[in-house]
């Protein structure tokens, strides 16, 4: 770690490098290595990406044994502290959590409102320590993660703090979860000063079927944003205008936001 302008930190394992230039997430015990070796092996591999952080460098010691990584420094916050959400953001969490899966085979395994960084450009996945990427990894997984994030950002209630007993995997509590957000009693109303820019029940639905439609064979990003267009359209839902910015290949940065009081 010497070397390193370190002026401030973050939480646990994450510091800020210069006048919030970068973050630097280190190892901090010896349980931690295999963790930060994924996410370096995770963000090589999705450089580039429009809605995963970048990877700016690794760090080593004199014996080249590695001991953290940084990233640049984003300007935003998390979804966990936000109460004023747009359809975009979830859209966009969707499509990526498509990219990992499907183009690159990659389980993020922890999509939840703390690893997501959102402001007026956009949402940035964080915090691959968890990903693994296995050929016959549950494709699932990170599409259950994405509805029990819209979930907890919508009723500020965190899933976690619930006592649910033993599971034998956190694959198997995750299912748990979106089984019981699900359910007919599950109740998903606003939690006070939340807001969205559109219908956040008909955002819940929209999440609900692609969750079902991208265990097809024949799925593709495309073709169910089309689809999910047609029925805006035809239905009348508040969707229509979210859809509506969405390119045939990705989701474009936040177009026409309504300013929430």
């Amino acid at each position: 770690m010497e070397g390193l302008d370190i002026t401030g930190a973050l939480g646990a394992g994450t510091l800020v490098l210069g006048q919030w230039r970068s973050v630097y997430k280190h190892v901090i015990a010896e349980g931690d290595v295999n963790s930060v070796r994924r996410a370096i092996y995770a963000l090589q591999c999705l450089h580039g990406h429009p809605h995963i952080v970048e990877l700016d460098g690794i760090v080593v010691d004199s014996q080249q044994r590695i001991h953290g990584y940084t990233m640049p420094y984003i300007p935003g916050g998390t979804l966990e502290h936000m109460s004023v959400f747009h359809v975009a953001w979830f859209l966009q969490l969707a499509k990526t959590v498509d990219d990992l899966n499907f183009r690159h085979n990659i389980i993020h395994g922890d999509i939840f409102p703390r690893n997501v960084i959102a402001s007026s450009a956009g949402i940035k996945l964080i915090d691959f320590g968890w990903a693994t990427m296995e050929p016959g990894a549950c494709k699932d997984f990170d599409a259950d993660c994405v509805l029990c994030t819209l979930y907890e950002c919508m009723t500020k209630r965190r899933l976690a703090d619930r006592s649910w007993g033993d599971y034998s995997s956190t694959k198997d509590l995750y299912a748990r979860w979106v089984q019981d957000i699900l359910g007919v009693d599950s109740d998903w109303s606003l939690a006070q000063g939340v807001a969205f820019d559109t219908n956040s029940i008909e955002l819940k639905d929209l999440l609900c079927r692609w969750k079902v439609e991208r265990r097809k064979p024949c799925y593709s990003w495309d073709t169910f944003i089309y689809s999910e267009r047609e029925m805006a359209w035809t239905n009348g839902s508040s969707l229509k205008a979210s859809l509506d910015s969405l390119s045939d290949h990705t989701v474009e940065g936040l177009v026409g936001l309504k300013t929430l009081a």
